[in-house]
């Protein structure tokens, strides 16, 4: 049985996106986990037998702020050292960034999939670069 953990903050679209995941992967062949934030999801992840999966919640946010950010990659790697992954699987800018560090760090194989670039809707310059 193969274990996937992913990575990501469940609003919207990857949030939907993770639900059909979880609930159309073969339970027989892979667990699904998610890091997520500690906000409420608006989605009951579940595999495909509608049992719920394991939700592990760390202080993920959105803005930049490298304390914060700091102190979510070692909660992260903390839990993957715990869950023991065979892969990582990354969703949005920000769990794909501290995501792949993590994987990195523990020598997991990690995958990152962008859903959207939201920096590009800011008028922020400096984010947008």
């Amino acid at each position: 049985m193969k274990k996937i953990v992913h990575i990501a903050i469940p609003v919207s679209g990857v949030g939907l996106y993770i639900d059909l995941l979880t609930r159309y992967m073969d339970k027989n062949r892979f667990t699904n986990i998610l890091i997520s934030n500690n906000e409420k999801a608006s989605f009951n992840f579940a595999d495909n037998s509608e049992n719920p999966i394991s939700i592990y919640k760390v202080h993920l946010i959105r803005d930049l702020n490298f304390i914060t950010d700091i102190r979510c990659l070692f909660q992260i790697i903390n839990i993957l050292k715990a869950v023991k992954p065979d892969l990582i699987h990354c969703h949005s800018t920000k769990a794909g960034i501290i995501g792949r560090i993590a994987g990195a760090y523990l020598g997991i194989p990690t995958v990152y999939t962008p859903h959207a670039f939201s920096y590009l809707s800011t008028n922020n310059r400096l984010k947008k670069a």
